[in-house]
Parts: structure tokens; sequence; C-alpha cells
């Protein structure tokens, strides 16, 4: 069922809290770390143009768009089978863009079922969501596999059937402590465990110096032993 608009305007930020299945998709990156490759502005546009028509003909709204990704939302009995729904599409979209052009970006969902404040700032302006169910995605989006899709108990105990997905080991995820997570079955690699560590723009180059003032420390140390070695051998005339 598409979403209600708000029926009174307001002069300022008003919240609508409402339960929702929230469908977050992010461009996973093409290779790893530094090795990782910009997307082409014309994949972006088909990859953010394919998410949100899999949202809206799933009857979701897209409640949010940033430069990697869109949120989309779905409300009334059938939120959770229609946002599973739409990351199916997502998946298999994304599966035969990468199949045509290599550098196409992978997809990754994360999907969560719980209470939504939708914020409207403007009048003209589409609702944006806010709350613990949308960071509990946002957090889980963040560990997904390339390819694959994850959901939590409470999205998966909504669904009206659960075939499709297998657990998964409960992980230290922020808001899901102690939360079994599920994948969808047939799609990216299995999940693993990788902690993302965030690291302050303004502290890249203190790491760096420290890891240099490290790496320095054990050249000399090795150059010692080395040294002392050699005296060693000089001393007990084994040139062993």
């Amino acid at each position: 069922m598409p979403m209600s608009s708000q029926s009174k305007p307001s002069d300022g930020i008003r919240s609508d809290p409402r339960t929702a299945a929230v469908l977050l998709v992010r461009m996973a990156e093409v290779g790893d770390g530094l090795a990782a490759k910009p997307v082409d502005l014309e994949h972006r546009f088909r990859f953010m143009s394919s998410v949100a028509v899999a949202v809206r003909q799933s009857d979701g709204i897209v409640a949010h768009c940033s430069d990697d990704g869109i949120i989309g939302c779905f409300e009334g009995a059938s939120a959770a089978d229609e946002a599973h729904a739409a990351a199916i599409v997502v998946l298999d979209t994304v599966a035969d863009q990468r199949t045509a052009h290599a550098d196409f970006p992978p997809a990754a969902i994360a999907l969560d079922y719980g209470a939504v404040h939708f914020l409207r700032y403007a009048e003209g302006l589409p609702p944006d969501p806010q709350g613990p169910t949308v960071e509990r995605g946002r957090h889980l989006l963040l560990t997904v596999p390339a390819g694959a899709a994850l959901a939590t108990t409470a999205f998966r105990d909504e669904l009206r059937s659960r075939d499709d997905w297998r657990g998964v080991r409960k992980v230290p995820i922020a808001g899901l402590e102690g939360e079994r997570l599920y994948q969808l079955k047939g799609y990216g690699e299995t999940f693993k465990w990788r902690p993302t560590i965030r690291v302050e723009a303004g502290r890249y180059d203190e790491l760096r110096d420290r890891l240099d003032d490290y790496e320095y420390r054990i050249g000399r140390k090795d150059a010692q032993i080395a040294r002392l070695e050699e005296l060693m051998r000089e001393i007990t005339g084994d040139d062993d």
C-alpha cells in the first residue's frame, strides 16, 4: 500500500512516526580500499534509477537519496513482502547490468522493520526517514557483501514466507547486538563479519607518521640483531 501524505502543512519540521519496512541500498565498491574505482556517472544514474523504479513498483516510496544509495520505505500489512520483492528486483537488475558492463557497481542491501520517524522539512519535499530502525539499517548496510542482502530478525518475522532467508551468526553491529541476522539465499558471497573501522580525516597523517616511526624502530632493531649475530660469530669462530 502506498504511503499516505501528511494532512496538515507545517511551518516547522514535523515528525510523523509510523511502522514501516525499510530497504537500504548502496553501491558497493568495485575493488577494495585504495584500489576502488570511482563509479562512472552514467552507471551511477542507471543504478539509482533502477533502485527507485524497483521501490515504486513495489508500492514503496523513495524516502532518501545520497551520493551512493537510496532508502525505500514500505507501509501496510504487506510492507515486508513488498520490500523483499523490491530487493530481489534490484539485485537481479544490477546483476544483469554487471553482465553487460564489468565496471557497473554491485548492489548491497539491508532490510529492517520497525518504528520510523518521517520528518517533513517543507511542503513539496519527500519525508526524511529517521530513528533507530533506519540507524540499525545503516549500520547493517556497511557489513553487507557485494551483491547480497541482509535482514534483521524483526524484518524476517514480518514475511509471509521465510524460506528465501538463511540465518547467519550474531555479530556486534551497533543497535543489533544479540539479534540474529538473515541473508537472502543465492545472492552474493556468504556473509562474514568484518568490523568497520572509521578514522577521522584529520588523523590519517598522524597514523601514517606513527606507522613510519614504528617501521623505523623495527628496522633499527633488525640491524642491531644482525650486528650482534655477526659479533657472536667473530667471538666463537662459528661461521654457520
